[in-house]
């Protein structure tokens, strides 16, 4: 074969750019479409376990840790505070009710909850009329396989001083 018949029919290079472009644009389009379908089934996926890893409110959370800050309040006064939120379950209901009931034997506590997507602060206080009113503002931290950091600080007004710092993690039972 001569040089020019080769350049009529192209280097090795051209024929197989030639022969095979069209076969690894066939199969990188195709891999392009398989990626795309991983990646939304893992999203879809990833979704779906965000929703059903317990971190949607609706259930009952007991406490698992406690840590309890002050420079101002007495140390017995951070532990009663302490063990109050570490003997406590709280009850959240779709309809946005919380039932929150302590040490056994005390009183349990019925109240509303909401939960602000933007701000991530979480909000209990007892119904209008109740006898023995309540209200509770925490920052969530994280929620990840039902286990949800709750923060708070008392008071929550970030211009008045501080008295406390509250930081608790509870797990969802069921």
């Amino acid at each position: 074969m001569s040089f020019l018949e080769v350049k009529k029919f192209g280097t090795y290079n051209e024929v197989g750019q030639y022969l095979l472009l069209p076969v690894l644009s066939t199969k990188i389009n195709n891999m392009k479409k398989n990626v795309l379908f991983c990646l939304a089934l893992c999203f879809v996926l990833a979704a779906q376990s965000c929703m059903d890893d317990g971190c949607s409110f609706k259930g009952k959370w007991s406490v698992q840790s406690a840590d309890v800050q002050s420079t101002k309040l007495s140390a017995s006064i951070l532990q009663m505070t302490k063990d109050d939120y570490l003997n406590s379950t709280y009850e959240f209901a779709k309809d946005g009710k919380i039932t929150i009931t302590g040490v056994p034997g005390s009183t349990t506590k019925e109240g509303n909850w909401t939960f602000d997507e933007n701000t991530q602060e979480l909000k209990w206080a007892s119904s209008e009329g109740a006898s023995t009113p309540f209200s509770e503002t925490f920052q969530m931290e994280s929620c990840v396989n039902g286990e949800m950091t709750l923060t708070q600080r008392i008071p929550p007004d970030p211009a008045a001083e501080a008295m406390a710092e509250i930081k608790i993690t509870i797990k969802k039972v069921k």
